[in-house]
């Protein structure tokens, strides 16, 4: 596994966790695995600038992502997108679920049927 610099590109960066997860294949490394760890940190460095980045398109979610993230309000701007430029997120503010659904399922009115059958209700 590679840990990318401060100075490659942001997206250089994104295909490299990418790859890091299909090479090592995260699933099935034991929980004690010493690249565990590197592999986690980059993934979630990923989302930190990903979700920064994306702010202006999806100003809503992505503080929802940055809040879950525990990232300083302060530590939101441009000049944070970039590898390692923030040190002291992860731990979410109390009252933030770290759980929480970013993007929940949306149904079709056919799935909606189908979930209401599945839960014991009657099609009419």
């Amino acid at each position: 596994m590679t840990v990318a610099s401060d100075k490659q590109p942001t997206d250089f960066y994104q295909r490299q966790c990418h790859r890091d997860i299909d090479r090592n294949e995260i699933w099935n490394l034991p929980h004690d695995s010493t690249a565990l760890p590197k592999i986690i940190y980059s993934v979630i460095e990923s989302c930190r600038i990903s979700a920064i980045l994306m702010q202006p398109i999806m100003p809503d979610k992505m503080a929802q992502l940055l809040d879950m993230l525990g990232v300083d309000r302060a530590k939101r701007s441009w000049k944070h997108a970039s590898v390692r430029a923030d040190g002291s997120y992860g731990t979410p503010p109390s009252g933030v679920c770290f759980r929480a659904v970013l993007f929940p399922k949306i149904l079709t009115s056919q799935q909606s049927l189908h979930e209401g059958l599945r839960r014991g209700g009657k099609e009419d």
